[in-house]
């Protein structure tokens, strides 16, 4: 992985108390991925109270966090792109609050 890499996702089903429509597990894509107001080209939302949208549209994660996580919960099957994230960054520091635009 690079400095900066792009993930994107479409739904499936999932038994959490009965079934539910899930968008969270996104998987890395390669070359260029057109942001949108509403979101990302190729990435869907199931539930647009969290996410999605023209103030929830992109979802950026350092990867320190995912290492973070990995060593936390004793999981070394914790991929990229398992937290939703859309965007996920190397050495970054926490990017701030939400509507805020950031170079990369």
């Amino acid at each position: 992985m690079g400095d900066f890499q792009v993930a994107i996702g479409g739904g499936f089903w999932v038994a959490v108390r009965g079934r539910v429509n899930t968008e969270i597990y996104n998987e890395p894509v390669s070359g260029r991925v057109m942001v949108r107001r509403l979101n990302l080209d190729g990435d869907g939302q199931a539930d647009l109270t969290v996410h999605g949208g023209a103030y929830k549209a992109v979802y950026v994660y350092d990867v320190e966090n995912i290492n973070y996580w990995r060593e936390e919960l004793g999981r070394d099957d914790l991929g990229y792109g398992q937290f939703g994230e859309n965007f996920y960054v190397k050495g970054s520091v926490e990017l701030g609050r939400a509507g805020k635009s950031h170079p990369f």
